[in-house]
């Protein structure tokens, strides 16, 4: 019997990894989505507001990141 809750106690906690592991790439994918939204809505801004900003259009992407 002690067999079979070892293996029940193994396939909850590769469960729950798993369930971390889906957890960890969904916001992952959700941070990409949020800053490619942000750097495409800056990157809509004209050269005078980018300039009040303090960035270039160059520097987008990289300020956004944080590089």
């Amino acid at each position: 019997m002690s067999a079979m809750l070892l293996a029940v106690g193994a396939m909850h906690r590769a469960t729950a990894s798993f369930g971390q592991f889906i957890r960890t790439v969904g916001a992952a994918l959700g941070r990409e989505y949020r800053t490619r939204r942000v750097i495409s809505f800056l990157l809509e801004q004209d050269e005078c507001t980018l300039r009040d900003l303090g960035i270039t259009r160059s520097e987008v992407e990289r300020v956004v990141r944080g590089w």
